[in-house]
């Protein structure tokens, strides 16, 4: 499952990259939890087309939206192969498909050495930054956008030690997924978008992105 995400990039980065000011409140950073539910920027559908607006982590469900405090652990992450026809998320699957950018993701590998397992990042050979599909659906009470994480089928360097990974979007299917997604088209995709990924260690001076865990959260 994915629930860490990186977005290391300033302001100024984020402007230069992708034309759009993400506001004094944007703060990037290398490991993003899911489970503090961060606010994110995300390319979303307005007004017939690709737009950038903001999303927290954690997606409420329409049943949810009128609550203050709704439960958002089990909404962290939808496997792409049953999100068009879960109830929790086939209303945002239908009307709220979004594109998350990141500068990688990081996920749980055993060591080879003992029982417990170590934070790795995987990133892109190819790009700098890359895209996340999601959905997101709107939350009434605090007024803003939510989101969840597409996951599917691990495969590449990923399906060595995982069975599930985000589902990346190449810079030529945003677009497509966003307004007519080809479920098709973006399946032959994933591979062609795993190939490009590589594992990064942690570095020893990095704290708590180095320590080890018999339960990772």
């Amino acid at each position: 499952m994915c629930y860490n995400l990186a977005l290391e990039a300033t302001r100024r980065r984020f402007q230069e990259e992708f034309g759009w000011d993400p506001d004094e409140g944007f703060s990037g950073s290398e490991r993003l939890s899911a489970f503090d539910h961060p606010r994110l920027p995300v390319l979303r559908v307005k007004e017939g087309r690709p737009s950038w607006d903001w999303a927290s982590w954690g997606l409420v469900t329409p049943w949810q939206a009128n609550s203050p405090h709704p439960e958002r652990k089990q909404t962290l992450n939808a496997r792409w192969e049953t999100a068009p026809e879960k109830p929790s998320f086939k209303d945002a699957y239908a009307n709220g498909r979004i594109a998350i950018p990141v500068t990688g993701f990081w996920e749980w590998r055993p060591r080879s050495d003992s029982t417990k397992k170590e934070l790795v990042k995987i990133v892109s050979t190819e790009h700098a930054w890359f895209f996340l599909a999601g959905l997101a659906s709107y939350w009434e009470v605090q007024n803003e956008w939510t989101l969840t994480v597409l996951t599917t089928r691990a495969t590449g360097v990923v399906a060595s030690f995982h069975e599930r990974m985000p589902l990346g979007l190449t810079q030529k299917n945003v677009e497509q997924w966003l307004l007519t997604p080809n479920r098709k088209a973006i399946e032959q995709e994933v591979n062609q978008f795993a190939q490009g990924l590589r594992l990064v260690q942690p570095s020893p001076t990095r704290g708590h992105q180095n320590e080890f865990f018999d339960d990772p959260p």
